[in-house]
């Protein structure tokens, strides 16, 4: 089957590690690649991965609004995505100006 959203193959939806239950129970944080965690609000990485795999296709662009430590672009970075981030705050999650 082809999907318009995404570059999943659903005759295969069973070997694609994508979450299909109504209630994503994740047992830890990835912190693999660059991930810190040492942005206030930071979410584990695995939310924006689902989401970015699930709707959006490889090279296509994903804008993140509230970059904050840099999660959802990190994710779009590995998944060969291209992004836009933005924030609010002056300083990136190692204090340093932006």
């Amino acid at each position: 089957m082809i999907c318009k959203y995404n570059d999943l193959d659903f005759d295969d939806w069973k070997n694609l590690n994508i979450d299909v239950n109504s209630l994503w129970l994740i047992n830890k944080r990835d912190k693999n690649g660059k991930h810190k965690n040492i942005y206030h609000g930071n979410f584990i990485p695995q939310i924006p991965n689902q989401l970015i795999r699930r709707y959006t296709k490889i090279n296509e662009v994903v804008l993140e609004p509230f970059m904050g430590g840099g999660t959802t672009l990190f994710e779009c970075e590995k998944l060969h995505r291209k992004y836009i981030g933005f924030d609010i705050n002056l300083e990136d999650a190692g204090g340093n100006s932006k």
